[in-house]
């Protein structure tokens, strides 16, 4: 299969940049974007706090913004969000590079995004419980609860596959997920910590729902699919019909022209050619 001109990647069209994206390209676009994103806050740290602090107050989750003003924005955007540690958005990118890929491959790119999509709002949506019974309001940044959720829905896809933990640790999969998820149950009651555990916990509950009832959601997204391609075959008819009636009118005034010369088309019939040729130029 290698010796195949268009598997080489010296291919012409295959670039360096189409490699890079030619597999898992959401997993990568969304770790890009999270560096990106920390950099671009450290960036702005530089210039000044009063900056990255209207930057925080506006997409990290504030429980109080969002039940009281209803900035729903920041139910997604606390995600993309990140402390000026790396060790944060570290831990995330790796976790996301290990596992992601695998549920990325099996899940499609489509619902590969849609699934992190739903964990990332899962999480937004537990913190808020959390706060409303704990009354805590501390702000929220970070994107583990899509972590775990893959990390969740990796390991009952393949509970018993042995991973190398940080390249350290020997363990089952799942018993990385139980390590994980087990934590958040620890420290949810720790007043003390400054990680969002219920938010995590949100996001490996969204795995486990998925994992259960992931097959109905294919169906609808299989539905989804099926109907913007019955639309898309649909227009495409309809605009093949318009450009025959197009060229039919066409071929009418050219006939005319030929008979009685362009002095005797009416004010419509040159406009319809005029447009009628910009549309046809190559």
């Amino acid at each position: 299969m290698s010796d195949r001109d268009y598997l080489r990647y010296d291919f012409p069209g295959e670039g360096p940049r189409n490699r890079f994206w030619a597999v898992y390209p959401a997993t990568k676009a969304v770790i890009v974007a999270l560096v990106g994103m920390w950099v671009l806050m450290l960036i702005l740290k530089t210039i000044g706090w009063q900056t990255v602090g209207a930057v925080y107050s506006t997409l990290a989750l504030r429980p109080d913004r969002v039940l009281e003003g209803l900035w729903l924005w920041q139910l997604v955007t606390y995600s993309w969000m990140h402390d000026f540690g790396i060790f944060h958005v570290g831990i995330n990118c790796l976790m996301l590079y290990w596992w992601g890929k695998d549920v990325e491959r099996r899940l499609g790119l489509k619902r590969y995004l849609l699934f992190l999509l739903g964990s990332i709002v899962a999480g937004s949506l537990a913190y808020l419980c959390w706060s409303l019974m704990t009354l805590v309001t501390t702000p929220m940044v970070g994107f583990s609860a899509a972590v775990l959720a893959v990390v969740v829905l990796r390991a009952l896809w393949s509970p018993m596959q042995p991973v190398l933990l940080f390249g350290i640790f020997s363990m089952k999969l799942w018993h990385v997920a139980a390590i994980f998820v087990g934590l958040d149950v620890l420290m949810l009651l720790d007043t003390h910590s400054e990680l969002a555990h219920a938010a995590h916990l949100g996001g490996a509950l969204f795995g486990y729902i998925y994992f259960k009832y992931g097959g109905r959601f294919r169906n609808v997204f299989n539905a989804l699919d099926q109907r913007a391609e019955r639309k898309q075959r649909e227009r495409a008819r309809a605009s093949e019909h318009k450009e025959r009636e197009m060229r039919e009118e066409l071929d009418r005034i050219l006939d005319k022209v030929n008979r009685e010369g362009m002095p005797a088309l009416s004010d419509e019939e040159k406009r319809f050619l005029k447009s009628a040729s910009d549309r046809l130029r190559p």
